[in-house]
């Protein structure tokens, strides 16, 4: 979950997703909304981590707050075990910013909020790094061409589909990627 602590001590929940790990618990995507916790418990152990921080470590500004989620079957019911505190904006504040601002109704005035909020009704995934060798001997005007040629595309007007990042020129062959859907399902199918 992802937190901002101001000067004043005051807490904001930015959001939460899902991270999706490989088999050595690297992170190789996100998915928002998060489906796994009950958001009330999220937000309260969230506000509670950040509340702490700031009280005795007087800790401001932008925390990631990382947990387990798992099935405690002597109580019967979830149960949470924090596993990692990241201090500063990461990519993943990047990619709810510009989740937000593509699924705003207006466009947002410059400067716009730098505590981003999304609109119900819309999920997306993140794929902070997407590697394959084969882009490597591609250049960036083939690489979206071929895109749209198998509708891989971001509709603007319904704002769904697919957005691209480059961290550098597509002959690196890396990516960042962000699948938008109207749900959790639909950005799962778009992403896959």
């Amino acid at each position: 979950s992802m937190i901002f602590i101001n000067p004043l001590g005051e807490i904001t929940m930015i959001g939460s997703a899902q991270e999706y790990c490989d088999d050595g618990y690297q992170v190789q995507g996100y998915c928002y909304p998060q489906t796994l916790i009950p958001p009330i418990a999220l937000n309260g152990v969230s506000h509670a981590l950040g509340s702490k921080l700031y009280q005795e470590y007087g800790i401001i500004g932008y925390i990631n707050l990382h947990f387990v989620s798992l099935w405690d079957d002597l109580d019967q019911q979830p149960r949470l075990w924090a596993t990692d505190i990241k201090f500063g904006i990461t990519s993943l504040h990047g990619a709810f910013g510009t989740a937000s601002i593509i699924t705003a109704s207006e466009t947002p005035l410059i400067p716009f909020n730098l505590l981003p909020t999304m609109p119900e009704g819309r999920s997306f995934v993140y794929i902070p790094i997407a590697s394959h060798e084969g882009l490597k001997s591609t250049h960036d005007d083939a690489f979206f061409k071929l895109c749209r040629m198998r509708g891989i595309a971001f509709d603007t007007e319904n704002r769904i589909g697919t957005l691209f990042f480059l961290p550098d020129t597509i002959v690196t062959g890396n990516v960042s990627i962000i699948c938008m859907g109207r749900t959790r399902r639909k950005s799962l199918e778009i992403a896959v």
